[in-house]
């Protein structure tokens, strides 16, 4: 093969990288589609240790997971327990008053944001919070057999709701396969935190969650803890569309 040969498919390749504006953009409007009728089996392990990080309190708990319009999410315990105790009932009537503060408007903040309704809460890529950061490609590179763009994010305000970190963007797709986060700012007595997000690419161009974990420590003087909240989805699939709150 000719140098002008190579130089042509150098030339090629290199066209068919898409800017760094484009890639956030197209991740972006991946991320904001609904996932209307999407049902999930989803596992949450959070465990709090002491200042050495000895396990204090494990508690855990398997829901099913289903998500209507307006990004509307629907809960079902299918089991939990806290120290190895079944607390299934327990959990059941938590959920149960959390749909119900839902149905009340109960639990929306300021402006009308419902908070923890969505696994792509502490995403950069979201539409209130991708104007607080930068984005720079670093380069591309093959993750779980998927070619990805490996692209830098720097926050540009110090806020609880702004990270710093790295994410890996399918290539075809532009789902963020993977992302490794710190924040900007650290809640109250909030010693160190690290976020990792993981997606997988599902029916109709959108994105499925499949992993949230947020390692931490914090707390006063002689009164430390450290803290693991791990969420997992698997088995998402296309059902019944939740019923979306009362307004």
């Amino acid at each position: 093969m000719s140098l002008s040969t190579l130089f042509a498919l150098w030339l090629t390749a290199a066209a068919a990288v898409p800017d760094v504006a484009e890639i956030v953009r197209r991740t972006r409007e991946t991320l904001a589609q609904e996932t209307v009728g999407m049902v999930c089996r989803l596992a949450m392990v959070a465990i709090q240790g002491d200042g050495d990080g000895k396990p204090e309190n494990d508690i855990r708990s398997e829901i099913e997971e289903t998500h209507g319009p307006g990004r509307h999410i629907e809960r079902t315990v299918l089991h939990a327990s806290r120290n190895g105790k079944d607390t299934t009932a327990e959990a059941r009537q938590k959920e149960a008053k959390r749909r119900a503060d839902r149905q009340a408007g109960k639990d929306r903040g300021p402006g009308g944001r419902r908070f923890g309704s969505d696994a792509n809460d502490l995403s950069p890529f979201s539409v209130e919070r991708a104007a607080d950061h930068r984005f720079d490609l670093l380069r591309q590179e093959t993750l779980w057999g998927r070619p990805a763009y490996v692209v830098k994010v720097s926050a540009l305000k110090t806020k609880e709701t702004s990270a710093n970190g790295t994410v890996w963007i399918d290539a075809e797709h532009f789902v963020p396969l993977k992302g490794e986060y710190t924040l900007a700012k650290l809640p109250r007595f909030v010693t160190w935190l690290k976020v990792q997000t993981q997606h997988v690419p599902f029916a109709g161009g959108t994105a499925a969650p499949s992993l949230l974990k947020i390692d931490g420590a914090g707390g006063v003087p002689l009164f430390r803890k450290t803290f693991t909240s791990t969420m997992r989805w698997t088995g998402c699939h296309r059902g019944r569309a939740a019923s979306p709150p009362s307004p």
